[in-house]
């Protein structure tokens, strides 16, 4: 019914208790018959406007909880990779890449701006990390081609004066990247 709605031009809003945008889009299409995949596919991927996923994780002060959000906007992109089952494991990487140019994010990068901001710990970002290994690497500074220009535009490097507050011994003497300048709603620095 949601979907017919879509088509119809209505703003359709849902909630669903999935871990992320990847998993929101294969738990949509399992609700229908198999032999339905293709179409409902396609239907989805022609209307779909985003999806806003989010985890509360504890703060670093203790005093309540603070949304890690993953956000994923229909791009092309996205599109394809809903409508080809085979595509649609790429979703997460497509997230990631789109970061600069889309305003997407994982919930890895987010969880690394939140450590970053210091408002939660290294222990419980990692703890809230889809891939903790790969959160490790980012802490270091260490990061995917695509994520390159979401850390630093133009794929330049800097050099971080700012040390994490209370990492394990393995990323011990490892500074944190330098978090990039805040931008406003219209792509410009703050």
């Amino acid at each position: 019914m949601g979907l017919h709605a879509a088509e119809t031009g209505h703003l359709v809003l849902s909630t669903l208790h999935t871990l992320n945008a990847a998993e929101t889009i294969n738990r949509m299409i399992s609700m229908f018959p198999p032999h339905q995949e293709d179409q409902i596919r396609g239907q989805l991927a022609s209307v779909i406007q985003g999806i806003v996923s989010q985890r509360l994780v504890v703060r670093a002060d203790g005093r309540g909880r603070v949304p890690a959000v993953e956000i994923m906007i229909a791009t092309g992109l996205i599109r394809d990779c809903i409508r080809e089952s085979e595509k649609t494991p790429q979703i997460p990487s497509v997230i990631a890449a789109g970061t600069a140019q889309y305003g997407m994010q994982t919930f890895d990068q987010s969880l690394l701006q939140l450590y970053r901001e210091e408002l939660v710990t290294y222990e419980t970002a990692r703890d809230a990390a889809t891939n903790p290994d790969d959160f490790d690497l980012k802490v270091k500074g260490i990061f995917s081609t695509g994520e390159m220009t979401w850390e630093h535009p133009g794929g330049s490097s800097t050099a971080s004066t700012h040390t994490p507050p209370a990492q394990p011994a393995s990323l011990s003497g490892v500074a944190a990247p330098a978090a990039p300048a805040a931008r406003s709603p219209f792509g410009k620095r703050a």
